[in-house]
């Protein structure tokens, strides 16, 4: 069993120092400790888990925080890890962030489709988020939204006459043709 201070407790032996080595030279190193007590040693290890590289779910998990990659743990993986996505959580605004970038990734086609082409494996640092499907706003761009040149009762007019209109939409409201 690996120690936090990078050593590895060989009976024999006692603490060997294993840290930043690869497998083999973790094993040759113990070999090495045991040879003094043993003729010719045979030494076997393997990693039972890497837990040197974590990724991060936040927002709108029902456990969000950091968790272990295994292997090639993937998107779905890393969900069900974190206990799946909450009840209000936001598919359409969640996103996964690899190196201060932003990945694009389908994840209602993953979760609604199976679109198994968006389960890619996470990396170290990554960070999947889920925003709130409570805090979601829809923007629509154009000219003249409201007959009378205003946002009209459904939003608000962001520009002035013979600009660009935005008008922000409450989750409650619908768009209706012609306004």
């Amino acid at each position: 069993m690996r120690d936090d201070d990078g050593t590895f407790f060989v009976s024999l032996a006692g603490n060997v120092p294993v840290a930043d080595l690869s497998l083999a030279e973790a094993q040759e190193t113990i070999k090495q400790a045991l040879s003094k007590y043993i003729r010719d040693p045979q030494v076997d290890l393997e990693i039972k888990e890497y837990r040197s590289q974590i990724f991060f779910a936040n927002g709108l998990f029902t456990r969000p925080g950091s968790y272990p990659i295994r292997g090639t743990t993937t998107i779905l993986e890393g969900v069900s890890d974190a206990g799946g996505i909450a009840e209000n959580g936001n598919l359409q605004g969640a996103y996964l962030v690899r190196k201060g970038e932003v990945v694009p990734i389908d994840f209602v086609s993953l979760f609604t489709r199976g679109a198994m082409s968006q389960n890619i494996p996470l990396a170290d640092g990554d960070l999947i988020y889920v925003p709130s499907i409570q805090t979601a706003r829809v923007y629509v761009l154009g000219r003249g939204f409201a007959s009378d040149g205003g946002a009209g009762a459904h939003g608000q007019d962001h520009a002035g006459p013979g600009h660009r209109r935005r008008r922000r939409i409450q989750r409650d409201h619908r768009v209706q043709a012609g306004r």
